[in-house]
């Protein structure tokens, strides 16, 4: 095969509920704290012209959708709402007020399922400490984390093109707002965001209004929804075949993911420690060479993988590299049995890419939903950046 090498074929940790968050060419970019003092003077007083307003929001305000949108510190329990909470309709969905989350000019978002795209008019502050969640920081990450109605909450802050930055408060630092700017003056800051619960079970939609009020779901995602774990954007599958379960080896353990970037779509799993176990019962092989999609720009020196035959169609597993992160371990070790049953090991824990095809050879889109069922079918769900990842 003549393959070109895809940096961006990698298992990201995103979990999109599942999983830890992608890892995205632009937290490398986060500014250093030493930052010029003629930068640091124009930004405060940039900040405090936008940071004027009411901390509660209007009614009108919050289902408004505008267009085109941690050495950890110890978690606190936040201040509680002493009033029944705050719900509103926001885009079909019911969400409830968390507070002020930014102090800043927001000139739109968009919210998708999974993924919320915030646009900045200016620089601005995010505010730990504000409404209804008291935010701590990750170390050395973008991670916020917080108790919501007894649930610890995770929410990934994540910069949504090249021109964003974010300062940090130093952990000894008594400060509690992270800045939000922007590099240059060619684009304002754009964030990305997504919620899951700390064990990464459920996942929560969220939304931004342009007081820079912070919505949550009133209720997750169910359980059986396909995200696509760059776009956040819930898939749709024209025809469906279940394909059996990909489990984790704890609910914070390991990671699962769709890829549609890239047709066919594909899936990315870690079990988290455990063996990977069979999703579905047949013959089992792993051939000395494979045939993969060339539309996912795989290196074309793959010697093996391991494939079961269920009939239907196959599974096709293709292992990753520890290292990169992308089509690395040239080779995998195969099952002594000819054939296995679901539920079987397959593999000691490792990082795969999974893809599906017909018996005949026709590649198939694969997904896996928030509970770890995989689906093989045809994806009719347009799917487009902004996205964790990339631009």
């Amino acid at each position: 095969m003549n393959c070109v090498r895809r940096p961006s074929v990698r298992s990201p940790r995103l979990s999109p509920i599942n999983e830890p968050p992608a890892t995205t060419n632009w937290r490398a970019s986060v500014l250093p704290l030493a930052v010029t003092a003629g930068l640091a003077l124009a930004f405060v007083a940039g900040i405090l012209l936008a940071s004027q307003g009411d901390d509660e929001p209007g009614a009108a305000s919050a289902g408004e959708s505008s267009p085109a949108p941690t050495a950890t510190v110890s978690i606190t329990p936040g201040a509680q709402p002493s009033q029944p909470p705050r719900i509103e309709v926001i885009d079909g969905r019911e969400m409830e007020y968390a507070g002020k989350l930014f102090r800043a000019e927001i000139a739109g978002s968009t919210t998708r399922e999974g993924l919320t795209i915030v646009h900045f008019g200016g620089h601005g502050w995010i505010e730990l400490a504000a409404g209804s969640i008291d935010w701590s920081l990750f170390a050395n990450t973008s991670s916020l984390n917080g108790l919501w109605h007894r649930e610890r909450l995770d929410l990934q802050i994540v910069p949504g093109n090249p021109n964003t930055r974010l300062l940090f408060p130093s952990p000894l630092s008594a400060e509690r707002n992270v800045a939000v700017y922007a590099n240059s003056t060619a684009a304002g800051p754009v964030l990305l965001l997504y919620a899951v619960s700390a064990d990464r079970t459920p996942r929560y939609p969220v939304h931004v209004d342009i007081r820079g009020d912070f919505w949550i779901a009133a209720n997750p995602l169910p359980a059986n929804t396909i995200l696509d774990a760059r776009t956040g954007q819930a898939l749709e599958l024209s025809t469906r075949l279940d394909a059996g379960q990909l489990p984790l080896s704890s609910p914070d353990g390991g990671w699962r993911n769709t890829q549609c970037e890239r047709r066919p779509c594909a899936v990315f799993y870690n079990p988290g420690g455990d063996p990977i176990l069979a999703p579905i019962g047949g013959s089992i092989g792993c051939p000395a060479l494979v045939d993969l999609p060339r539309e996912l720009d795989l290196p074309a020196e793959l010697d093996q993988a391991l494939i079961i035959e269920g009939g239907r169609f196959e599974l096709v597993f293709v292992r990753l590299s520890s290292v990169t992160g992308g089509v690395g371990e040239r080779t995998v070790e195969c099952p002594s049995t000819a054939t296995v049953v679901a539920g079987d090991p397959l593999h000691l824990s490792a990082s795969f890419l999974v893809l599906a095809r017909s018996p005949d050879g026709e590649w198939l889109d694969l997904t896996v939903s928030l509970e770890g069922t995989l689906v093989v079918g045809t994806v009719s769900t347009a799917v487009g950046c902004p996205c964790v990842g990339g631009i």
